[in-house]
């Protein structure tokens, strides 16, 4: 796979110091410029983000890796039942090389290739929504590239943690730690109420125990929600830091001139809600919320349980994604203090899949964010 500039191909573990590199040396750009990183091992969090996983390295002539992209397969719920759909993630490009057609079109045809093994009919990806730039290139029809049909909105909640935010549970509602032996009705309570929405995980109880699939999340990292001894709702406080970072890299705006004074008037953090550059971001997702239809008045009350946990556990800032339309993001975001940043969603297909992504039901989309 290649081009007269560019040479394409999977990626190895021989590669993996030059895969941190390129993405500890390209922040994202924005009010907060970060770089996501992943120390000490790139391939650590390969899995979580799926079954199948590849990543896809551009060279240039003189074989230095000067972009990457990955593609992961997973099981998620489409129209209600188990499919296997694929994830285009990752994608970074070394600043000399940003918007040349030929890498971009290298990197269209090689994954147009890895496609033909027919380990996915379609994929999911996202951009941020203010990267214009960004969406307008991959919205646009070019040889070889999938087409993207947008299918929603993530919004990610960056909730700080700098005091107690427990709400209280309906009547007649309990919340508790999770243990191992919860993990089957954990599992049961995820699947009955994620295939409601489009490309949300099918988790199973041998994933959820499976380090592989969940590395760093465990049983009582849980919150349940119990109603007469029937578990009726779930959220997990999943700490990734030990193989994934977010690093600050600079400040924009007012933020570049008031960030120590915002530091210094958030009491009670166990660090700056805004590090100085070159520093990691103390935070920690909020992921597997599940809650039953009869008992969705336990949504902000699960969510405040687990800021209460991460900030007990010395955590800055919990994040958690929720797609425009849920009916727990109003009464989520209403209830906790937050910046919320907003992705747009895309199903990415070639033309083997057109008429499968077309026909998907108007079902929102909810995908999970910690495993982006």
């Amino acid at each position: 796979m290649g081009t007269a500039r560019y040479a394409f191909a999977l990626a190895t573990q021989d590669d993996d110091a030059a895969l941190r590199a390129l993405l500890r040396d390209n922040a994202m750009p924005g009010r907060i410029s970060l770089t996501l990183e992943r120390e000490p091992s790139f391939f650590a969090a390969a899995a979580i983000e799926g079954e199948q996983h590849q990543t896809l390295v551009a060279r240039d002539a003189s074989g230095a890796i000067v972009g990457l992209a990955s593609r992961a397969c997973r099981e998620v719920f489409v129209d209600g039942a188990p499919r296997r759909v694929g994830y285009f993630a990752q994608a970074r490009i070394a600043a000399p090389h940003r918007g040349r057609r030929a890498l971009l079109g290298g990197f269209a045809r090689a994954f147009r290739e890895l496609h033909a093994d027919g380990a996915a009919p379609w994929y999911v990806t996202t951009i941020v929504a203010d990267n214009l730039a960004a969406r307008r290139l991959f919205e646009a029809e070019w040889k070889d590239k999938p087409t993207y049909r947008r299918l929603g909105v993530l919004r990610t909640l960056a909730i700080p943690l700098w005091r107690a935010r427990r709400a209280r549970p309906p009547a007649g509602l309990a919340l508790r730690p999770a243990d191992v032996v919860d993990l089957p009705r954990v599992a049961d309570c995820l699947q009955r109420n994620l295939r409601r929405y489009q490309l949300a995980p099918c988790w199973r109880a041998e994933a959820l125990a499976d380090e592989r699939y969940t590395r760093g999340l465990r049983p009582r990292d849980f919150i349940v929600a119990e109603r007469a001894g029937r578990l009726v709702g779930t959220i997990a406080v999943w700490d990734q830091s030990a193989f994934k970072q977010s690093v600050v890299r600079g400040y924009g705006g007012w933020l570049a001139r008031l960030r120590p004074l915002v530091n210094a008037v958030v009491p009670g953090l166990p660090a700056p809600l805004f590090p100085a550059p070159g520093q990691r971001l103390l935070g920690v997702f909020l992921s597997h919320l599940a809650v039953d239809e009869e008992a969705e008045a336990a949504a902000p009350a699960l969510v405040g349980a687990a800021l209460d946990e991460a900030r007990r556990r010395g955590f800055a800032l919990a994040t958690l994604g929720l797609t425009e339309g849920h009916p727990w993001l109003a009464p989520v975001a209403g209830a906790f203090g937050h910046v919320a940043y907003r992705s747009v969603i895309y199903a990415a297909h070639w033309p083997d899949a057109a008429a499968e992504v077309a026909a998907l039901s108007r079902r929102p989309p909810l995908v999970e964010l910690a495993v982006l």
